[in-house]
């Protein structure tokens, strides 16, 4: 059994996909003020001094975009599933602190992050 390791707030530049990010801004998560947020991850792995993007869970073409790299995966004879990190993050913990999200964009977003996991998990089976 080989699992995938996808992140669902942070955007890997290891990954293919990550480009295909890069290419679509709108799918970039931004706050109120249109500030791009980014992350940090593991230290320990290169990134962007900066960090990362995060996917913008509010648009269902992000939802889709994001639950299609994982179902693109499996369908080779290599990949058996996929792990998703930070599946239980939320825009109103302490790392998103210095962007602001009024209640709705957090709802909104917490919605469409649920959502996508459960889509993936319905796509790919128990």
């Amino acid at each position: 059994i080989c699992i995938f390791y996808y992140n669902s707030m942070l955007d890997w530049n290891m990954y293919y996909f990550h480009i295909q990010l890069l290419n679509n801004p709108s799918y970039w998560l931004r706050d109120d003020d249109g500030t791009v947020v980014k992350q940090k991850g593991d230290g320990s792995f290169p990134q962007p001094p900066d960090g990362m993007l995060v996917y913008d869970f509010r648009q269902q073409v992000v939802i889709d975009f994001f639950v299609q790299k994982c179902i693109n995966m499996t369908k080779s004879k290599y990949i058996d599933g996929c792990f998703v990190d930070r599946a239980n993050q939320e825009l109103n913990s302490g790392s998103f602190s210095k962007y602001k999200f009024n209640s709705t964009d957090m709802s909104t977003f917490q919605a469409g992050h649920n959502k996508m996991l459960g889509t993936l998990q319905k796509e790919l089976g128990d």
